[in-house]
């Protein structure tokens, strides 16, 4: 546990369509055994039942708590109203379904005090289906991802995972925040914001100690874990990342090796998959070419009254 010196911690937590896991995890962030903190949630559900209404009213009278209520619903766009409304130096990151232990702040705090060279520190998942791997995490020459964040070594790495991750404030408002353009199930867009930080010659840490489960509620939520291969806009974003990461000469096997990897299975799903591909092609390379940048870059989450 930190206890002197501690750094004011910002938690975020964007949050959608999500009930009593939201509630739960508000209480984990409150149970932490660090004093130095808020919690600042950025809500884009449409509406709540009287009875969620009733709990959170009761969460809100304690002091660490901030909550608002944003639009559009957009995740990268809640983490840039977040990042707006931050007093910490550092802010973390997490998902609006997860569990934490006591020392969860306490050790992130830990790990940018001990690597001051660091901007952002990621952190571990733990999450029923997701592999262990030897190694954190990174997108390879082409592109494609490899290796998950349910690693148990830590160690310098190049990604971080939306759902866990610290980060020194003033890094993320000089790169410009979260990119906009990842929209729907948002996959991608703290790994275009990784890429961004690493280009700019920010260092990152992966800490298998800053750890945090997560519960992958199967409602809610702006993920999509299951078929994203049929998704349109999960190949919209990711082949956006491809394209804004990936160099020129790698691009031709970049975009041949998806093809193979993305589009398997029956003739039938073989043949929609490779239409939705092309699609999301497409559209990935207007947005590169045509999306005005400030709006790519900078657009905030708006409060609703």
């Amino acid at each position: 546990m930190v206890s002197q010196n501690q750094p004011f911690i910002t938690v975020g937590v964007p949050t959608l369509d999500r009930s009593q896991v939201l509630l739960d995890t508000i209480k984990s962030i409150l149970d932490q055994d660090y004093s130095s903190f808020e919690i600042v949630v950025a809500d884009q559900t449409s509406g709540h039942s009287e009875v969620f209404l009733a709990d959170l009213n009761k969460l809100k009278k304690d002091k660490h708590l901030r909550y608002y209520r944003v639009e559009p619903k957009s995740l990268p766009a809640a983490r840039n109203f977040i990042l707006q409304k931050a007093k910490g130096e550092l802010i973390l990151f997490v998902d609006d379904d997860m569990k934490f232990k006591q020392n969860f702040i306490a050790a992130h705090a830990a790990e940018h005090a001990s690597h001051s060279e660091v901007s952002v520190v990621a952190g571990r998942i733990d999450q029923k289906d997701l592999p262990l791997s030897n190694f954190p995490l990174y997108f390879d020459k082409y592109g494609l991802p490899q290796g998950t964040f349910n690693c148990p070594n830590s160690g310098p790495c190049k990604d971080f995972p939306g759902g866990n991750h610290s980060a020194k404030a003033d890094v993320l408002k000089k790169i410009g925040g979260y990119r906009t353009a990842y929209k729907h199930d948002a996959v991608r867009e703290e790994s275009d914001a990784a890429h961004r930080l690493h280009a700019a010659g920010y260092k990152m840490y992966y800490s298998a100690e800053a750890a945090a489960t997560h519960l992958s509620v199967s409602h809610g939520g702006s993920r999509i874990y299951k078929e994203q291969f049929d998704s349109f806009r999960f190949y919209i974003n990711d082949l956006l990342l491809m394209l804004r990461s990936v160099k020129l000469y790698y691009l031709p096997l970049a975009i041949f090796r998806r093809l193979r990897i993305y589009t398997g299975g029956p003739l039938i799903r073989r043949f929609k998959r490779a239409g939705i591909f092309i699609a999301g092609f497409i559209v990935a390379l207007w947005l590169l070419l045509f999306e005005r940048r400030s709006y790519v870059a900078h657009e905030l989450g708006q409060e609703k009254p």
